[in-house]
């Protein structure tokens, strides 16, 4: 028998081609889209928001204490190209707000100053950095940082201040005895002092009174600041029969800053006969 050839239709020729050609497009179009994607996702890499630290501080720097008036000091940071929108940042204090901002998308490196009047204690800070979620970041964990701070009480200075004060007034006269003295003889005034506390820099003035009023001008009684004590004396005649009263007082012109100003006169009463 004789063979007879049947040609191949020319449509399976045609329909081979399209599937090549369908698949070479398919292959380009997907090459351009995960190089499309990967580019993307590398510009998104690129920009990052974080907190750099977080600080308490007075008003020259320096660490706060109880009752100062300073600030509460955030820095935050971005890294890469400028976002489309800008951010915001919200602060705060011990789980109640303390602060908030909205920044433009330009900002990159900000130090945001908060005033604060510190209480002693200790306090938590946290501070997040593009609160609303506005900008995709290649690292969305570090937008939070949260500090505990230690305010201390400050220290209450106690000064130490001298005090001036009369131990004993008496009068003195041969022959007689408290409170009858003769008027018609001198009698000897005498008044013993003291100091406690610190050395007064200070020259001070003691002096005696009759009825309230002077009988001479101030004397200086502590020649030396290191003196603690002392006797100060006068000789006196009773100007007429009577009854007299006799005070000492100390610092008179109140020249010295004491920690007792009550107790710088005493006072006796006596009779001249």
């Amino acid at each position: 028998m004789k063979r007879v050839s049947i040609p191949k239709p020319k449509y399976i020729f045609n329909l081979s081609l399209f599937v090549l050609i369908f698949c070479v497009f398919t292959i380009s179009n997907l090459n351009a889209q995960a190089q499309a994607t990967a580019t993307t996702k590398k510009e998104i890499k690129q920009i990052d928001y974080y907190i750099d630290s977080i600080t308490a501080e007075d008003n020259s720097g320096n660490s706060l204490q109880a009752g100062e008036s300073g600030k509460v000091v955030i820095k935050w940071k971005r890294t890469g190209p400028d976002p489309s929108s800008g951010n915001q940042l919200k602060v705060w204090m011990d789980g109640a707000d303390f602060a908030f901002s909205e920044n433009e998308p330009e900002l990159k490196d900000i130090t945001m100053r908060i005033p604060w009047t510190a209480t002693a204690g200790t306090h938590t800070i946290k501070a997040v950095i593009d609160y609303g979620n506005r900008v995709r970041e290649s690292n969305e964990f570090n937008n939070v940082k949260s500090v505990k701070i230690f305010i201390m009480t400050r220290p209450t200075l106690t000064v130490i201040k001298p005090d001036l004060f009369i131990r004993n007034v008496a009068v003195i006269q041969d022959g007689s005895r408290y409170p009858y003295y003769n008027a018609a003889e001198p009698v000897t005034l005498r008044c013993i002092w003291s100091r406690s506390g610190p050395v007064i820099s200070t020259d001070w003035r003691i002096q005696f009174f009759i009825n309230d009023r002077p009988i001479d001008t101030p004397s200086t009684a502590a020649p030396s600041p290191s003196d603690t004590s002392g006797t100060f004396s006068k000789t006196y005649t009773f100007p007429k029969l009577g009854r007299w009263d006799i005070s000492c007082k100390v610092d008179v012109n109140e020249e010295v800053y004491e920690d007792k100003e009550d107790n710088n006169e005493r006072k006796i009463s006596v009779l001249a006969q």
